[in-house]
Order: C-alpha cells, then sequence, then structure tokens
C-alpha cells in the first residue's frame, strides 16, 4: 500500500514555546519519519529537553538557505542622513520596544545631532497598533517609518538602502531576517539569545545587546554611527559569513537527500 514519509521541520524557538508547542514537538519525534532543526544547538537542547522521546536516527540538522544571488553584499558608505531599520514580524516575541526607546535617546544626544536619524520598520502583526500609538507617545513620529509587510524583491532594496540593521527580538531558532541583512553586507546590532548569538559574534560580523536593555542599544548605534570605519569592517565581515554559510544550494541539497532516502 502507499506510504508516506512524514517530516517535521521544527522552528520555534525552545525558550519561547509553550505547553502546547511541546507537546506537539513529542508527538512528531514519535510519530514522523525524520524531524528537522535549523542548528545543532538547538537539537541539543532538544536532546536535554525530553531525552525520553529523543531519537538522533530521527533528527536532521538543516540550516536555512537564501538565494545570495538575489542578496548581493553592497557596503554602504556612512553619511549624515542615517537610516536604521528592522524588518520582521510585529508580534510579542520581537522587542521592538526596546528599539524605539534606544531611537528616542539617540535623536536627543547631543552627540549625534547633526545626523538626520530615520527608523524604517517593515512587517505587519497584532502588535502593530500599539506600537505606533507608542512612537506616539514618545514623540518621536518625524524619525519612524513604518513600511507594511514587504514583498522579497521590495525587502531586498530595503535592505540596501539601510545604514544600520538592528534585530531585537526575545528569541529566535535561526533568524531569516538577520541573515538578509547580512547578506547585503549591514552592521548588524541584534539581541543576545538564543537563535541569534549562533549566527552574530559579538564584534566580529556583529555586535550583540541586552534584551529590554535601550541604553545598551542606543551607545553600539552611535558607536557605529560616530565610528563608520568599525561599522564597515562589521558589515564587511558579515557579508562573507553570508557567503560562507547561507547558501540555498546546500539547503536544498540536504532536503533533496533526506527526501530520497529509504
Amino acid at each position: 500500500f502507499f506510504r508516506c514519509k512524514v517530516i517535521v521541520r521544527e522552528t520555534q524557538a525552545n525558550h519561547l514555546k509553550t505547553k502546547q508547542d511541546w507537546f506537539w514537538l513529542t508527538m512528531a519525534l514519535i510519530f514522523s519519519n525524520k524531524i528537522v532543526f535549523l542548528s545543532e544547538i538547538y537539537d541539543m537542547e532538544i536532546r536535554k529537553k525530553i531525552p525520553l522521546f529523543y531519537r538522533k536516527r530521527k533528527t536532521v540538522v538543516i540550516p536555512n538557505g537564501l538565494d545570495l544571488k538575489q542578496y548581493n553584499m553592497l557596503v554602504k558608505p556612512m553619511k549624515k542622513n542615517i537610516i536604521i531599520g528592522m524588518q520582521s514580524r510585529i508580534v510579542k516575541i520581537k522587542d521592538h520596544k526596546t528599539l524605539l526607546q534606544a531611537i528616542k535617546i539617540l535623536i536627543h544626544d547631543n552627540a549625534t545631532a547633526e545626523y538626520n536619524i530615520l527608523l524604517k520598520i517593515a512587517g505587519d502583526g497584532d502588535c502593530l497598533a500599539g506600537l505606533k500609538l507608542m512612537v506616539e507617545e514618545l514623540g518621536i513620529g518625524e524619525n519612524v517609518e513604518f513600511t507594511g509587510m514587504l514583498p522579497e524583491v521590495e525587502l531586498v532594496s530595503f535592505l540596501k538602502e539601510l545604514d544600520i540593521y538592528i534585530h531585537a527580538s526575545f528569541g529566535e531558532t535561526m533568524s531569516t531576517a538577520i541573515m538578509q541583512a547580512m547578506a547585503v553586507g549591514k552592521p548588524v546590532i541584534a539581541s543576545d539569545v538564543a537563535g541569534i548569538n549562533n549566527m552574530v559574534t559579538n564584534g566580529k560580523n556583529g555586535i550583540l545587546v541586552p534584551i529590554g536593555d535601550p541604553a545598551k542599544m542606543y551607545e553600539k548605534i552611535k558607536e557605529l554611527i560616530l565610528f563608520p570605519e568599525i561599522a564597515a569592517e562589521l558589515a564587511i565581515n558579515a557579508g562573507n559569513y553570508a557567503q560562507q554559510n547561507f547558501s540555498s544550494e546546500r539547503m536544498f541539497s540536504k532536503y533533496k537527500m533526506l527526501f530520497n532516502a529509504p
């Protein structure tokens, strides 16, 4: 009789999982033929959390990939008009509030007063209305632009116009948004959380900051603005890292092997 192969791809950050999420993951480990994790660290965390149901023969690690031809590296020199951006779902697990607070500190700092600061936020979600209200309450409406959800072609253009990419989040598995920003050669400032700190090496191909700390985020944004040579070095390293690690061809070949395996 016809027999289906059941393959599950698991992407929710482990520390953000609900009890229901853990239940369905356990069911997947029991009943699927294979389960795909995005990183070795993620795989290890699952093994430690639910060792009774974990089976190594059922798991495979396949990182996400990008069509790198679309995300060619373009390191942008820093000028007086500074565009900072973030793209993601606008939901509770993202830390947009810290980003907005950091931007408020930045635009009121005398050290950066000569710069025109614009924050562009791309994406949509159930926290969008609350975020727009916060922008008005902080009095930074002239410095913040919401673009809405962008198709991939427009997203590439969005990323290329940025001087600094920021990803404020409470947790990821493997952030596609950061992958895309690195691939176009942007200096990245991101939250120091699982799913990000296994991609971004602090001070080498990006900068990591604590979650919920607008003062620290502001300091790092200010540093990249005032010392553009640091931003340029991070951007080049980020682009090179993306070329070496984010190939969609390598991802597709691993999935092909997985689907063709007996």
